[in-house]
């Protein structure tokens, strides 16, 4: 009895030992749930859903893979994204920063979107900086601004306490070059580099068309003064030297400009210096664009031109002042201001070339606004 009984055991034991070994040879456990986790399966990291970017200010960023919303520091920064994203970008953007022309372009947007006449503001300007408070508490997933400055360093270290990284376009660095690099940073943020491509191309060839002129080799160069626009009769307002934005674009296009570097990049001048330069143009850089009434543009330039002395200059004898955008040294569109000067100064090399035409073909391409919504350059009449 006692040999059967120690027999059964044997069985038993080896038909549990074989369950023991082909038994799966997984590790489930049980999460705070109760649902059970299978340990060889990985639970999706945090990094699985971010990536990294590289700014134009060199400046390596931890950001969403889908960034479903974004915050900006002005309009001509979510230009760049919309002409990038298209209708995309007017549920992405949930707030833009506030300059000079801020409330006249967000009422056109807002005709055709009018999720952007809801736009919180968050600041922005001379009198008002940019609220990181705000911006942090519309949680959006980056906060993107045209030009980098130690100005920026505070808001940027808020913003990145909240894990709100700051991508910085540095949009005017270099006039013929910058805005491709930025339109190329956007593409890349959201996927769409083919896009953004092909709009840095556009670009990039109406450059190309400007170089194969040889204008900056040009002999009896046109003299050029140029003035930001926001000078008055009695005030004269600051001039860019040869080594600014505005400066270098005036070079690239055969024009020599009477103020040079070593009154520094940013001057006011005195009026005696401006008449005894007598420039053969005068180009103001002021509020054209978007939203521009052609009268008070006509009024702005007609006023620069009763100033003491400037009735005797060449420029105002001959028509030759005008008034192009002061934003567009530093935004995709400054092939424009580009062509325009080209083309003033040497008609003869650019018979077949419409400036405006070549803008207009950009807005029917690339953005949401119409050409029809602006002035771009406005001569004396």
């Amino acid at each position: 009895m006692k040999t059967k009984f120690s027999k059964t055991l044997l069985v038993l034991l080896s038909i549990f030992l074989l369950m023991v070994l082909t038994a799966p040879c997984s590790s489930n456990n049980t999460d705070k749930t109760g649902e059970e986790v299978v340990a060889n399966e990985k639970t999706p990291e945090p990094s699985q859903s971010t990536r990294e970017i590289t700014d134009a200010q060199g400046n390596t960023l931890t950001v969403a893979k889908n960034i479903g919303k974004i915050a900006v520091d002005q309009w001509g920064t979510a230009d760049i994204v919309v002409s990038v994203l298209g209708e995309e970008a007017m549920d992405k953007i949930v707030a833009v920063g506030i300059t000079k022309s801020y409330n006249q372009i967000k009422g056109i947007y807002g005709k055709s979107y009018p999720q952007i006449n809801n736009l919180p503001s968050i600041g922005g300007g001379r009198s008002s900086p940019i609220d990181a408070e705000k911006i942090i508490s519309l949680q959006p997933d980056l906060y993107m601004i045209a030009n980098y400055s130690e100005n920026s360093d505070d808001l940027i270290g808020k913003l990145a306490k909240a894990n709100i990284p700051t991508v910085i376009l540095n949009i005017s660095e270099e006039p013929s070059q910058s805005p491709q690099n930025a339109i190329k940073i956007v593409g890349e943020l959201f996927g769409v580099q083919e896009r953004a491509d092909e709009i840095a191309g556009f670009i990039d060839s109406q450059y190309k068309l400007i170089e194969s002129k040889n204008l900056e080799d040009k002999r009896n160069k046109p003299t050029v003064y140029m003035e930001k626009g926001s000078g008055t009769k009695d005030e004269y307002d600051v001039t860019w030297s040869d080594q600014s934005a505005w400066g270098k674009i005036v070079t690239k296009t055969g024009g020599k400009n009477i103020v040079d570097s070593s009154l520094g990049n940013s001057v006011k001048i005195d009026s005696e210096f401006l008449l005894s330069g007598n420039p053969d143009y005068i180009i103001i850089a002021g509020s054209v664009g978007i939203g521009t009434d052609l009268e008070e543009g006509q009024e702005l330039i007609r006023s620069y031109t009763q100033r003491t002395g400037w009735q005797n200059l060449d420029a105002v004898k001959n028509n030759n002042i005008f008034l192009i955008g002061h934003g567009q040294e530093r935004d995709q569109f400054c092939f424009f201001p580009h062509l325009v000067m080209a083309k003033t100064f040497y008609p003869e090399d650019f018979v077949d070339i419409e400036p405006l035409e070549i803008l207009k073909e950009f807005y029917d391409k690339y953005m949401l606004l119409d050409f029809e919504d602006g002035h771009w350059y406005i001569k004396l009449e």
